[in-house]
């Protein structure tokens, strides 16, 4: 009989049962990575799409402002029906119809309009800061709630 053979035959099935444990880890790591990435990377993509739905909804022109303009108009005159009608007439035609939309406009603390905020069910929100000519910014905040629309539409004036 010849040792060295032996020898050899004994490190040949050790590095063969050493790469399939290593492959095994390999392989179940795998899976366990994925399904964290996919829940984390579903709550990322509905922020990312309500933030690019804020900013679609304050660059959409309506007559001959955009509607940060009109937001901006609305304030110097303190009167934010104009704003409520167009921006209900944009939830209706151009956002997702499944989804209950709100926008609110707040100075400082003060809430300064409410459209269409009579919603439920979970809320994910994106807010964006537009500067005013006179005074400090105004905060914007869009709102998709995941319950189904059941309200009609309604908009309020806060003074």
């Amino acid at each position: 009989m010849n040792k060295k053979a032996d020898a050899e035959g004994i490190g040949m099935i050790f590095s063969i049962i050493f790469l399939i444990i290593i492959l095994f880890l390999f392989y179940s790591f795998s899976f366990i990575d994925k399904g964290i990435v996919r829940e984390e990377t579903s709550e990322q993509i509905d922020l990312s799409n309500i933030n690019i739905n804020l900013l679609s909804l304050l660059r959409t022109e309506v007559n001959e402002f955009t509607i940060s303009e009109l937001i901006i108009d609305c304030y110097s005159k303190d009167d934010y029906s104009k704003l409520s009608t167009e921006v209900n007439n944009i939830f209706q035609d151009y956002f997702d119809k499944n989804y209950c939309w709100a926008l609110i406009i707040i100075e400082g603390d003060k809430v300064l309009a409410e459209i269409n905020n009579l919603c439920g069910g979970k809320p994910i929100e994106s807010i964006i800061n537009i500067p005013t000519p006179n005074t400090g910014d105004l905060t914007i905040k869009l709102i998709r709630y995941g319950a189904e629309k059941s309200n009609p539409t309604y908009s309020r004036d806060i003074s």
